[in-house]
């Protein structure tokens, strides 16, 4: 009956095309069960070695679904909140979207604020919720960002120095990272990386397009 190992390893072989992290670990749990399966009710000679690593697998795959289930269904967005992630970051799952506004605070600025200076340190990466920001270089007005652009990005994926001049020209409702905070936290979820970079690249095409 090698039916019920080659069942496990075709799921371990199916488990390398999924990206939601509940469904891969579900998935490799239940390709150690069935690894155990067959060990324990087909084998020749029963492998205990296989039995006791691939039970010890399933625990920590079970255990850590069970953390991530309860960090999924404890989440509460804000009416704010949920807009933002159905607008901006519709490419997150819910719990990447809320690990991000944990890292966040919500800032009012008022009209005519300067947001940053070219060639100065820019530590934080704003998102605009509400309002507008002109973007100059060298005093000439190169583009008009709006609601669910971003401002900070390129010093964010550069040096740490802003590369324009900007200023809100209506009250504005911006939603800011601490780029180190950021930073941490990307490194500590990968899953994260590919997701903020894109979000972040597809926001900097959008700007050089308007400045061209």
């Amino acid at each position: 009956m090698d039916i019920l190992a080659n069942i496990s390893f075709l799921i371990v072989a199916i488990s390398f095309w999924l990206r939601d992290i509940i469904v891969l670990r579900s998935t490799l749990a239940l390709a150690c069960i069935c690894a155990v399966g067959y060990q324990i009710g087909f084998a020749n000679e029963a492998n205990y070695t296989v039995i006791f690593w691939n039970s010890i697998f399933v625990l920590i795959n079970v255990s850590r679904i069970y953390t991530l289930l309860k960090e999924k269904y404890s989440i509460q967005f804000t009416q704010r909140e949920y807009d933002l992630w159905q607008n901006v970051f519709s490419d997150f799952s819910d719990v990447e979207f809320m690990r991000l506004m944990r890292t966040s605070t919500w800032q009012k600025i008022k009209e005519g604020s300067v947001i940053t200076q070219d060639g100065e340190p820019c530590p934080s990466v704003f998102l605009i919720a509400e309002g507008e920001i002109q973007v100059s270089k060298q005093s000439r007005q190169i583009a008009t960002l709006k609601t669910g652009q971003f401002v900070g990005e390129m010093s964010f994926a550069g040096d740490g120095l802003a590369t324009a001049d900007t200023l809100a020209v209506k009250d504005c409702m911006l939603v800011a990272w601490d780029q180190a905070d950021l930073k941490r936290l990307i490194e500590l979820h990968p899953g994260l990386v590919s997701k903020v970079h894109a979000l972040l690249g597809k926001d900097m095409v959008e700007k050089l397009r308007q400045a061209a």
